[in-house]
């Protein structure tokens, strides 16, 4: 004998729902939720930032750049992976600058801690991911599986 509560419509309606979640959630995967799992490095004068350092990164983010300009960043960037850090406490500020000739974004300082260019000595902040040195800047660099 079975036990039964509810309708029938009511178990038709879950026999349906049930496979129509599933496939959502594998034919339409930006619907959900990403599983993003690099190595952020980030090394400069300062020294190191987000070592060791687990951070749910969002798909995108919005972020002033040194003059208050907000943009917009999606497919979990570096720069939402800074913009995190500093939301969620593990840094208390950071600054990008727009390079508008090149479209693309430097990190000119992190905690108060600026680059240091005029010196030429390399204190500059360094962005590595996965044991590489990024070739692009900081709103470039996509963190993925790796």
């Amino acid at each position: 004998m079975m036990l039964f509560h509810g309708d029938m419509k009511t178990k038709n309606s879950m026999f349906l729902l049930i496979p129509f979640v599933v496939l959502v959630a594998f034919f339409a995967p930006g619907l959900a939720s990403a599983d993003v799992n690099s190595v952020l490095y980030v090394q400069g004068p300062g020294g190191s930032v987000l070592v060791n350092t687990s951070l749910v990164v969002p798909e995108t983010c919005t972020v002033q750049d040194s003059v208050g300009a907000s943009h917009t960043f999606s497919g979990h960037k570096a720069i939402c992976a800074l913009q995190t850090a500093k939301t969620t406490g593990i840094i208390s500020n950071f600054q990008v600058k727009y390079w508008e000739d090149y479209d693309a974004f430097s990190l000119d300082s992190i905690d108060g801690i600026a680059n240091v260019p005029s010196d030429m000595s390399g204190n500059l902040w360094q962005l590595w991911v996965n044991g590489t040195t990024a070739n692009t800047g900081i709103q470039g660099i996509a963190l993925s599986e790796g």
